[in-house]
């Protein structure tokens, strides 16, 4: 009997010590699961920033501030919102008002937690040039050359478009590394917000060889090219074709070469802009593109750019802004910028209407429309149009949207690769065109597509030599953009 006793108090004794070793790696685990708990929300906490860390704010107008954690938004509303100089900027809940010209530091506060952004309230953008030159200045590879405006105010800084072709440095200097076209941008504030902005073409040194563009295949014509023009050109935009036994060379799908001017008369004004779109009608162009963007309101405008920077000089993004917030901020870069002071960011609309008006057939590429409320907003501004427009985007995805919803006109795939079997599928899946970079396009590669009943456009041709090369081969459309003798401009597209 004592055994027995003795044998289930042994058991019962280990059975407890089981279930104490159990409950202690519980307590363990869990522990350990707080820690990474706490860590883990101490670490979130660390990660709450502003999306920018300066703004810049018109007298009267306003803008919200978004505060982030982790790449996810955060309601302004969770924080203690103040401004170093209420005078010039106050804020609530997050949205800055500017009263009046100055700078103020605006400060959000939750339990401990402090971020900050610099807001600078200005009457208007001024244009200014840069002291000793104009719109333009020439530096060899190697050599070095000083940049001041003609007027600035506080936090003057410089950026450069291609650092690769000039550096800038924060007080003006300019070095110039390899040949190339390069914009050189400064900003300062004052009553004003003060833009200027030149154009800085970096010359080969001496020991460099200028490369020749553009590079034709072996089953291409035997011209070589080079991106500088060596005649005159007619100011219309139509190009017609030289006087030449026509018969020698090969024939567009339609029996006519179209020829589309790029974004616009940018000789005249800036890049996809009202004035460079009514100049190239009374001009007398056939085809003119240009790019089109949804804002943050559902609103569909023109712009190459995901953003403001590159020609208004404000660094913000058009899918974040609302049409009113866009409309705050003029064209102030490119040609002849500073005689169009009013020269706002037009609307697809506008543009289209403009087509109208000179019988110009629009050519529209899709940059950006995400939402389905836009995309039939976009269907039903193309009816508006008196020229069925063409369509063009590097997202076959959308064009077969397009066609889903009942588009049958004219429409290309843009392409920056040498064409191929599977691009013709699906082109022909679609009933697409072919917009091809003219490194990639060749005679054989055209003859294909024509032999498949798919055109082909060329883009993007920057003198006389290269538009002829591509009319004897046979393209069907020509993306080009106006040159002149002097100079032709080169830019990353």
């Amino acid at each position: 009997m004592g055994d027995k006793k003795k044998e289930y108090r042994d058991k019962r004794t280990g059975m407890q010590t089981v279930r104490s070793a159990i409950f202690a790696i519980v307590l363990i685990i869990t522990g350990f699961i707080s820690i990474i708990y706490v860590a883990d929300n101490t670490y979130a906490a660390d990660e709450y920033r502003v999306h920018k860390s300066e703004v810049v704010v018109k007298t009267g107008a306003t803008y919200t501030v978004k505060i982030l954690n982790h790449d996810t938004k955060v309601s302004p509303k969770k924080f203690k919102w103040t401004s170093s100089n209420s005078k010039c900027a106050k804020v609530i809940n997050g949205r800055i008002y500017g009263l009046k010209p100055g700078q103020a530091t605006i400060t959000a506060q939750m339990s401990g937690l402090k971020v900050n952004c610099e807001v600078f309230v200005c009457n208007k953008t001024e244009t200014v040039l840069f002291k000793k030159y104009k719109k333009q200045v020439k530096v060899t590879a190697g050599k070095t050359v000083i940049l001041e405006p003609q007027k600035y105010g506080k936090r003057l800084t410089y950026t450069s478009s291609d650092k690769t072709v000039a550096t800038v440095s924060k007080k003006g200097k300019v070095t110039a590394k390899k040949a190339g076209n390069v914009k050189i941008t400064s900003v300062s504030y004052g009553t004003d917000r003060y833009v200027s902005e030149i154009e800085v073409i970096v010359l080969p040194a001496a020991s460099e060889t200028p490369e020749i563009t553009p590079t034709l295949t072996p089953d291409e014509p035997a011209p070589s090219v080079t991106p500088e023009p060596t005649v005159t050109v007619t100011p219309t935009p139509k190009i017609t074709p030289a006087p030449e036994d026509e018969e020698k060379f090969r024939k567009p799908l339609d029996g006519v070469t179209h020829y589309i001017l790029h974004r616009g008369e940018q000789t005249a004004a800036p890049e996809n802009s009202m004035p460079a779109f009514e100049t190239a009608g009374r001009n007398g162009a056939e085809f003119v593109e240009t790019d089109v963007r949804e804002t943050a309101d559902g609103v569909l405008v023109v712009s190459h750019d995901d953003s403001l920077l590159r020609m208004c000089g404000e660094d913000r993004l058009i899918s974040e802004m609302a049409y009113e917030e866009i409309k705050q901020y003029p064209i102030i870069n490119g040609r002849n910028a500073s005689q169009y002071p009013d020269n706002l960011i037009p609307t697809l609309e506008q543009y289209i209407a403009c087509c109208n008006k000179y019988s110009v057939t629009p050519v529209i590429e899709i940059k950006s429309i995400r939402t389905e409320e836009a995309m039939n907003l976009f269907m039903q501004l193309l009816t508006e149009s008196q020229k069925e427009p063409v369509i063009i985007c590097f997202r076959i995805e959308t064009l077969g949207k397009l066609r889903e919803m009942g588009f049958t006109g004219k429409m290309q795939w843009i392409r920056t690769v040498r064409m191929n079997a599977s691009m013709i599928q699906q082109c022909k899946k679609y009933d697409l065109d072919i917009s091809a970079e003219y490194k990639n396009i060749s005679m054989n590669d055209i003859n294909n597509a024509h032999q498949n009943g798919i055109r082909i456009s060329v883009w993007l041709c920057r003198n006389e030599d290269m538009v002829d090369i591509f009319r004897k081969m046979g393209a069907d459309y020509i993306t080009y953009e106006r040159w002149n003798t002097d100079e032709v401009k080169i830019r990353q597209d």
